[in-house]
This record gives structure tokens, C-alpha cells and sequence, in this order.
């Protein structure tokens, strides 16, 4: 008996280990760890010097303040960008504290974690006992110095006998929580800052736009985002109660009533009929039942003091539409907090620009709950952040998005902006056949800046006043989904941002140009991962696919399925082959890392330039005084399992392949490994 108890043990140190369901697990090989190997590296070597980072743009005042520390260390970004991910349903799906959580998650992402942004730190309102809805809002007139009127007086007075206790607490707090921010405001901005001006400046302005940059970045400067954001927090808290309230059956008085304040009109409607609203400068609607019909400003801010505006739609087909071009629109928050919550019906929303989950110096959210939506927009919506969060959140239903720039999870600088999409067979496009924004790199299509990008503004060759990128990120759970855009989308980053892409079930089909599907340019960050699925992709030019340029870092992740890669651009007129994309599919370039990893299926890659599969390349001239001669410059390409098909005879099953630049052989390295077998222990 103990002769046959030593055998077993030892059988069972040398095949494995004991995994927590009693079975015996294989250790599978670090493929990571051997394609390294192959040119002679290590984890260790795959980093790059803080220091000698510190030396490129270190005085911008403006840089995530944990993009630094990531940044040097590129092996640390697949876990961070999931652990970012990770969050975002855990946290959009609590349907109690859904607006709370994510509110706190902007905040902790962009200016960093502040106790008193959650609701147990804040100091009491307050609140009357008596009366309270009539109460708070009498108060604000008081606070603001405007008459309080007989025939106001008069009307909140009736309306205050017709509705609950927990309505009238409800709304007060929501009315409070209003007064709260204008006054916490002021002190978020000089009061020479605080201007109609300056609202309608920042409507227009852009950090990565040259002519209003400047603009913004002065602003940005004197700009106090964790004070705005304390100033915007109990609009976010109040809202989730009326949410909660109004979505969970607490009745209002029959029909359209309409109490004017400082901060703009309460339009209350208790009726299921199909109503139309319209105008703008409204502070709070809540309308409880009926196909509806929104046009002009709605759930954004309209005007400084205009400060909060929030639309609670608790069931019906509704539209939501701009005839006027107003902008802000659709749930945005410019110096100040917009949000627009829709709980139930098939929906449309058509605006311009700042909208659909805007924030622009503040806060902007758009939650739909239910139903198939369609959303069309022109810049800056649809979760786009800058100085602010802006987020987007839709939960069931074949959604339609359709934008031009800066959109479907958009971070501009200081900004966190957030698209996710818990299920349906949804369709996100950047429009890349009607040019508004021809791109540098091709003219003949959009620069678009969308589905998850982080984008800064880039200013060494103009005014000096260059602004680092926030962070856009774009989730989306389940169903067969279809993405489109032109040039930078789906998981890229510009000019220090960083911008993170998931996806995490279904068959998907991606479509882009040109920088995308994980890539990056000029000391940024990206991640494009797919987690399920038998997908589709499609990037026509350079630079996409896992290729990180110019200090700047880049993955692409697909795990699981028989997945389709076609990189070339035809002709359109007759559809046949005309130009392989170059640096594509796991490439870095100029000191940059680009990381390509595709786990299971078997897999057809359509791509047949020589500078694919693992390549690295600097074309900056021999310097003795110059980072790039011993900074890495490092392109991965790894494939593990399935029968795959290459366009490149060097690719080949089951193999490596390793390939050094004349000039910097030491550090200008690109490596494929082919492998039937493996894990990357980076990605968990």
C-alpha cells in the first residue's frame, strides 16, 4: 500500500496539480514565454525606463494620473484594461445604485477617488418636513433672490396636496440637490470663468481641435474637475431615486404640470397619453407612460444656470429629436450634470453634437433600459468625455448607433467617455462614406475617433499647448454585433490616451482603415479584445491590428473561434485586390510595442505584406544622443491552437520565426510564434 501511495504522488507533482473540482489539471507552456525566448528576451525586458519616458512632454498638467505608471510597463496593461472592463457590467447592471456606480467610477478614473463623492460623506440636505416639494422650491428662490409668486405659490401648493409623501421627498431632494450645485459650482471655476460665454465656447471646443484648443486648455488649467464633480453628485443620487421611484410605481397627478424655476421648468405628467415636448431650460421632466415626442433640449444643460437637467421616461415608444441643431442635447452635462434615463419602448434619438452621453466640463449620462434604439449624432456623444464623463448605457435590444466623430466611448483630455451594451445584435458606426472629417493619413475618408479611443490634443508642431488623451472604453456583452469606421476606432489611442475595446460574446464583424482594431500613435495605449466568437475583420491600411507606434503600446486579443483577417483595400471599381495594408498584426514601430494574440479556431489570415506577423521597424536616422538606440521596439505575433491559413510562407504551423532590424538588431525586434498549445498568463 505504500509503495502504490509514493507512485501516485509522484505522478501527480510531475502532470500536474490539483485543481478545486478533483480533477488533475495540465500545466499548459507560457507561450509568451517562448516565443521571447526565441529572440533571446525575457518578461523582464519588456518595459521601458521611466526615466528616460519622463524626458517626452513630462509638464503636461493634464495626464491621467495613472497612465504613467502603466505606460512604462506595457505587460501591466491587458490586466489593467480588465480589470477596468470587468467593472463596468458588475457596476451598470445594479439596478438600484446603476447611475451611482458608474458616476464613481468616472470619477475614480479621471481625477482620482474622492470619499465624500459618495453619498453616506455628504453633509444632510436641508429638507422641510412639511411640504417638502413645495418647500424646496420656494428655498431656491429664496437662495437665488427671484420672487416667489402668488400664482406659483398658489398652484405647487394644490399640486403638493395630490401627490405622496414619498414623491414629494423625492423631487425635493432632486430640486436641493440643484440649489447644492450651482452653489458648489462657483468654486470649480474664476468667477470671470463662469459665463454664458464660456458655455457657449465649450460647445464648440475640442481639445484636439486647433482652433478652440487653446481655448480649452487655458480653461482647463484654472478648472477645479474634482470640485464640479462634488458639485454634481447628489444630481446623480437624487436621480437614481427618482429613477427608482417613478420606475417603481409611485403615481403622479394626471397631465402636463409645469412649475417654473431659476434653474429652469419642472414639467411633471402623470397621464399615459402621447405627449409632446419641446423648448429647452428644463431642470427635471418625468413623464410616466405614452408614446412621446421630445424636441429641443432634453436631460443636458441649456445654460450656466441651467445647471442640472434630468428626463425620467418610464415607458413608451419615444422619440427624442433636435430639429434645431440645440446643443448640448440627450442626456450631456456642460458645467454642470444632464442625464436622460428611457425605461421601457422601441426609441430614437437623433441630435448633433454633445449629446446621446455627453460631458464637457461635467457630467452626461443617457441610460435605456429596454427595446430596440435607434441613436444618430454628429461629434462628441454617444459616452464622449472631455473634462467630465460622459456615458451611454443601453441594456437590451438590436440596437442601431450611428455617429461621425469622437463617439461610442470617446475620452478626450481629463475625460472618461463610456459605451456599454449588455445584449442584442447591435450595429456601431462611425460614418466613413459621407466625409465631414477627412483624415490626414486619407482624405478620402473620416477620421472618426470612436468605439473606444483616447484622444489628446498633439500641439510640439503648433502653440506648444499639447493636452494628453483621457480614456474612452467601449463594452459590449452579448450578441452578434457589427462595427464600422474610418481611420482610428475600435480600441486606439492618440497622444497619451487610452482607449480599451471589449467584446465579449457573439460572431462580430469589424470594419475600420486605418489605425485600428487596437493600435496606437504618439505615446499611447490601447487594447482591442474579443473574447468569444467566430469574427470578422477587416482593416484595409496601416497602422492596425496590435501595432503600437511612437512609444506607444497596442494589443489586439481574440479568444476563441474561426476567425476571418482581411487586410487589404480593393478597388472600387471593379473589387479586385489592389494594395496589401502594411504594419498589421502585431507590429511596433519608431520605439513602439504592438502585441497580437489570437487563442483557438482556426483561423484565415488574408495579408500578405512582408511587414506583418510580428515586425519592428524604426525609420528615425542613427543618433548617439537619442532614446530609441536602447529603448525596445518590439512587434508580437503569437497564434495558439487551431489549423490557420497565412499569407506569408515564413508563418508557419507550429514554428517560430524572429526578425531584427539591421541598425538596432538589440532592440528593433519582431517575433511570430505558430503554437498548437499554450497560455498567455499576461491576459488573466
Amino acid at each position: 500500500m505504500k509503495k502504490f501511495v509514493v507512485i501516485f504522488v509522484c505522478c501527480f507533482v510531475v502532470s500536474g496539480f490539483w485543481s478545486g473540482s478533483g480533477y488533475c489539471k495540465t500545466i499548459k507552456t507560457d507561450a509568451f514565454k517562448v516565443a521571447l525566448e526565441a529572440a533571446g528576451l525575457s518578461y523582464e525586458n519588456i518595459s521601458w525606463e521611466a526615466s528616460k519616458l519622463s524626458r517626452i512632454d513630462d509638464a503636461d498638467p493634464f495626464r491621467l494620473q495613472w497612465f504613467n505608471e502603466i505606460w512604462a510597463n506595457p505587460l501591466r496593461v491587458p490586466k489593467i484594461a480588465k480589470q477596468i472592463t470587468d467593472r463596468i457590467p458588475i457596476f451598470a447592471t445594479n439596478i438600484s445604485k446603476e447611475f451611482n456606480y458608474i458616476f464613481f467610477y468616472g470619477t475614480s478614473r479621471t481625477c482620482g477617488s474622492v470619499a465624500a463623492l459618495m453619498e453616506d460623506y455628504l453633509p444632510p440636505l436641508e429638507m422641510a418636513k412639511e411640504k417638502p416639494f413645495y418647500n424646496s422650491i420656494k428655498k431656491v428662490y429664496q437662495n437665488m433672490g427671484w420672487q416667489f409668486g402668488k400664482g406659483l405659490d398658489t398652484k405647487l401648493s394644490g399640486y403638493e396636496k395630490q401627490i405622496t409623501q414619498e414623491a414629494s421627498e423625492t423631487l425635493a431632494e432632486y430640486v436641493l440637490s440643484a440649489d447644492w450645485l450651482f452653489r458648489e459650482r462657483k468654486k470649480a471655476l474664476e468667477a470671470s470663468d463662469l459665463t454664458e460665454e464660456t458655455f457657449r465656447k465649450l460647445l464648440v471646443a475640442n481639445a484636439g481641435d486647433e482652433d478652440t484648443g487653446d481655448f480649452t486648455y487655458r480653461l482647463g488649467k484654472r478648472f477645479d474637475m474634482k470640485q464640479t464633480m462634488y458639485a454634481c453628485c447628489r444630481i446623480v443620487f437624487s436621480t437614481q431615486k427618482l429613477k427608482g421611484a417613478f420606475g417603481g410605481g409611485v403615481s403622479l397627478p394626471e397631465g402636463k404640470n409645469v412649475f417654473p424655476t431659476p434653474f429652469g421648468d419642472i414639467m411633471l405628467n402623470g397621464s399615459r397619453s402621447d405627449d409632446l415636448y419641446s423648448g429647452d431650460n428644463h431642470l427635471l421632466v418625468v413623464d410616466v407612460g405614452g408614446n412621446d415626442t421630445y424636441e429641443g433640449t432634453f436631460g443636458a444643460t441649456s445654460s450656466l444656470y441651467n445647471c442640472a437637467s434630468v428626463v425620467i421616461d418610464v415607458s413608451g415608444n419615444d422619440t427624442y429629436k433636435d430639429p434645431y441643431g440645440h446643443s448640448p442635447n440627450q442626456g450631456a452635462g456642460v458645467l454642470g450634470c444632464g442625464i436622460l434615463a428611457d425605461l421601457w419602448g422601441n426609441d430614437t434619438y437623433e441630435a448633433a453634437n454633445n449629446c446621446q452621453g455627453a460631458g464637457v466640463f461635467g457630467i452626461g449620462m443617457l441610460y435605456d433600459y429596454t427595446g430596440n434604439d435607434t441613436y444618430s449624432s454628429v461629434d462628441f456623444s454617444q459616452g464622449a468625455g472631455c473634462f467630465g464623463i460622459g456615458a451611454m448605457i443601453e441594456y437590451d435590444g438590436g440596437d442601431v448607433r450611428k455617429c461621425f466623430f469622437g463617439g461610442q466611448g470617446y475620452g478626450a483630455t481629463m475625460g472618461l467617455g463610456l459605451s456599454y451594451d449588455r445584449s442584442g445584435n447591435d450595429t456601431y458606426i462611425s460614418d466613413d462614406e459621407n466625409i465631414i472629417h477627412p483624415s490626414a493619413q486619407n482624405p478620402s475618408h473620416n477620421t472618426s475617433m470612436s468605439q473606444g479611443c483616447g484622444n489628446g490634443r498633439r500641439a510640439d508642431i503648433t502653440d506648444g499647448h499639447s493636452m494628453s488623451g483621457g480614456c474612452g472604453v467601449l463594452v459590449d456583452g452579448e450578441g452578434d454585433d457589427t462595427y464600422k469606421c474610418g481611420v482610428f476606432g475600435q480600441g486606439v489611442g492618440y497622444w497619451f490616451g487610452v482607449g480599451i475595446f471589449t467584446d465579449t460574446k457573439g460572431n462580430d464583424t469589424y470594419e475600420g482603415l486605418w489605425y485600428v482594431q487596437g493600435a496606437t500613435a504618439h505615446f499611447a495605449i490601447a487594447v482591442f479584445r474579443d473574447t468569444e466568437g467566430n469574427d470578422s475583420y477587416t482593416a484595409k491600411q496601416a497602422t492596425s491590428l496590435g501595432v503600437g507606434h511612437d512609444f506607444s503600446t497596442s494589443y489586439h486579443i481574440d479568444e476563441g473561434g474561426d476567425d476571418k483577417y482581411t487586410c487589404y483595400m480593393t478597388d472600387p471599381k471593379d473589387d479586385k485586390i489592389k494594395q496589401y495594408g502594411g504594419l498589421m498584426i502585431g507590429c511596433g514601430n519608431e520605439t513602439g510595442m504592438g502585441f497580437f494574440f489570437n487563442i483557438g479556431g482556426n483561423d484565415v489570415y488574408d495579408a500578405k505584406s512582408d511587414n506583418m506577423y510580428g515586425y519592428a521597424n524604426i525609420a528615425a536616422p542613427l543618433a548617439p544622443d537619442t532614446i530609441r538606440n536602447d529603448m525596445l521596439c518590439l512587434g508580437l505575433f503569437i497564434d495558439i491552437g487551431g489549423e490557420d491559413t497565412y499569407g506569408k510562407d515564413f508563418c508557419k504551423h507550429n514554428s517560430n520565426w524572429v526578425r531584427k532590424n539591421d541598425d538596432r538588431p538589440e532592440v528593433v525586434i519582431g517575433i511570430g510564434l505558430d503554437a498548437e498549445d499554450g497560455e498567455l498568463p499576461i491576459l488573466r
